[in-house]
């Protein structure tokens, strides 16, 4: 297991409960996140992506637009849409450049990306 990955993780969960209703965890919250931490780095070390030969949607935060490797794991086409804020934000209600929050941009795109394959 990459060492990165692992302080990325803990990171990532523990940046996370930022956004939760409570200002400071408890040690219930803290105890489940670790239990969510550990189920996570069990199945990542077991998953083996295979190609995906349909059409694939990637939606980006604007603070990473890479493809973080999906370009290799599709043989079909792959659409990225950039959704301004980072993972985060990109899911809440905070107001963009434009005047619409994240979360209205994602949805925009998103439905976008849906409505034409639903005929």
């Amino acid at each position: 297991m990459n060492g990165n990955w692992c302080s990325m993780s803990v990171f990532t969960h523990i940046h996370a409960l930022r956004f939760c209703q409570c200002k400071t965890p408890n040690i219930e919250q803290m105890r489940h996140l670790f239990e969510v931490f550990k189920a996570n780095r069990i199945a990542i070390a077991n998953y083996q992506p295979q190609p995906y030969a349909g059409k694939v949607a990637l939606f980006c935060a604007s603070s990473s637009t890479e493809d973080r490797g999906w370009s290799s794991l599709t043989t079909g086409e792959l659409e990225t849409y950039t959704i301004p804020g980072d993972h985060y934000t990109m899911m809440r209600t905070v107001s963009s450049v434009q005047g619409s929050s994240h979360v209205e941009v994602l949805a925009q795109q998103l439905e976008a990306c849906l409505i034409p394959n639903l005929g």
